[in-house]
């Protein structure tokens, strides 16, 4: 609940973790997951038309940058299990005519991804050479300008 401490539960050597529906939009979410090195996630949730197949594909991103898997069920909408390199080695929509039961295998292990360590770190080292080049090339206008 709101700000409580992220647990994962051991189950024969399996790290299993939980979130529901829109939380694991939040990428804070899935990188505390990652801290705890879990294996799993589960992702239950309720979608709609409008949001169909969005969240189910921020779930895939996710399990990209922790390296997991997410096994997302999902009540009016796509349910997936996921693997750690973001491939839905099984889907099914709850929109789609079938008799509703999916069967999917999962990778019982985490991946280990260069994001899960560093984070946005590169995005922010991008913003900062970004800046130090207009300054530079600011400076460099300013000293060419006759006195």
């Amino acid at each position: 609940k709101g700000k409580e401490i992220i647990e994962t539960v051991p189950i024969d050597k399996i790290e299993l973790g939980g979130v529901i529906c829109y939380d694991y939009d939040f990428p804070y979410l899935a990188k505390a997951y990652g801290r705890k090195d879990a294996d799993i996630v589960a992702v239950p949730s309720s979608d709609w038309r409008g949001i169909d197949p969005i969240h189910t594909k921020m779930a895939a991103f996710r399990s990209i940058e922790q390296g997991h898997s997410v096994l997302r069920s999902t009540r009016f909408g796509l349910s997936a299990a996921i693997n750690p390199v973001g491939e839905f080695n099984a889907q099914m929509s709850s929109f789609d005519t079938n008799d509703r039961v999916m069967i999917a295998n999962l990778p019982e292990n985490r991946i280990f991804t260069i994001y899960s360590v560093i984070g946005d770190l590169f995005v922010y080292m991008c913003f900062a050479f970004i800046l130090i080049y207009l300054v530079s090339r600011l400076n460099l206008v300013a000293s060419r300008r006759p006195q």
